[in-house]
């Protein structure tokens, strides 16, 4: 079975990814002139729970802290480490919030035995910076009961991970627990659900009608248009391949055929649509007659830039249907 050529990928859903702030650090010189300079008390960081929100402070919103913690772990977690939360402005979550704690995970032991020190978690440039994203990547994408549901009965190794509108201003990322909190014994990760704007969404919402409907994604055709018009998709969720391409169970590269679409054969196909099915049922159980959870993408995901293999889920007509079989609805699955 072959999947449909990609549109741009511009137009494509956000996935989920690590967050990093922008901007340029200066020389560790620099940065000991400030922490001499720097005045004032640091806050003590809050223990991290599941379930628990901050208002939004990070690190380096106090070029104190940020300073001292540069000339530790190194310029090279300049912008890792100024966009981790300070842990320091805990509210409750019905109160406006940019950060939900929505689970809490740690490092498989033969990974967190290569941890030196608390640089390794925070600089990019680390060794095992990269075992520990994918790891904890992997953990946060569990922590959310539907993907954890869908992904727990694959005959693939794949991690599921909610997708939204790219316009959303909404994005699921990780922290690792506060320096003192890790040297004091506490290895911790925060999966996080962000908001760019102060709100009161937490990631549970996702599956109510609470979640906006201008934050969800619908595909007309080939056209992204406003869930509550007429549509014939909506995306879920995207599945991530990594592992089961590492460990030979699907196509990587190889995957691309010389007409360019992914091809990656019926029996791979049918299973990632019994992982998407798996999680619309997660998700909406009450969808209309006929939806079906489909999996599809696009060559520009089969890697990403990263090297990273994605394929998307979505509710629509079993594929294969046929224009004339598409099922068009008004309003999102999640609000049936």
């Amino acid at each position: 079975m072959r999947r449909r050529t990609a549109v741009a990928l511009a137009t494509l859903t956000t996935l989920a990814a690590t967050a990093c702030s922008s901007g340029s650090g200066g020389s560790l010189d620099d940065v000991s002139a400030l922490v001499a300079r720097a005045g004032g008390e640091i806050a003590a960081p809050a223990a991290m729970k599941a379930g628990e929100c901050f208002a939004g402070a990070r690190l380096r919103d106090n070029p104190q802290a940020l300073a001292a913690a540069l000339e530790t772990y190194g310029m090279g977690a300049f912008e890792t480490l100024g966009d981790d939360p300070a842990w320091t402005d805990q509210v409750g979550c019905d109160e406006p919030h940019e950060l939900e704690v929505y689970g809490v995970v740690g490092l498989p032991p033969q990974v967190e035995s290569e941890v030196a020190s608390y640089a390794d978690l925070v600089n990019p440039d680390s060794a095992i910076f990269g075992d520990v994203d994918d790891e904890v990547r992997r953990g946060c994408a569990l922590a959310f009961a539907p993907s954890a549901a869908a992904a727990r009965s694959a005959p693939l190794s794949v991690d599921v991970v909610p997708a939204w509108s790219a316009t959303a201003g909404v994005s699921v990322t990780w922290a690792p627990s506060s320096a003192a909190s890790w040297e004091s014994g506490e290895h911790g990760f925060a999966c996080l659900f962000e908001q760019a704007e102060s709100g009161t969404l937490v990631l549970s919402d996702l599956t109510t009608g609470d979640f906006p409907p201008t934050a969800r994604s619908c595909l007309m055709g080939t056209a992204f248009v406003a869930c509550g018009q007429r549509h014939d998709e909506e995306r879920l969720a995207t599945i991530g391949l990594d592992r089961a391409v590492a460990e030979h169970q699907i196509a990587g590269a190889r995957g691309i055929d010389d007409a360019g679409r992914v091809n990656l054969g019926s029996a791979a196909w049918q299973a990632l649509d019994g992982v998407c099915q798996r999680y619309f049922d997660a998700v909406a159980p009450h969808h209309a007659p006929g939806l079906r959870g489909v999996a599809n993408t696009y060559p520009e995901l089969y890697p990403d830039p990263d090297g990273r293999y994605t394929v998307l889920c979505s509710a629509q007509a079993a594929f294969g249907s046929g224009t004339s079989k598409a099922i068009v609805t008004a309003g999102s699955v999640f609000a049936e």
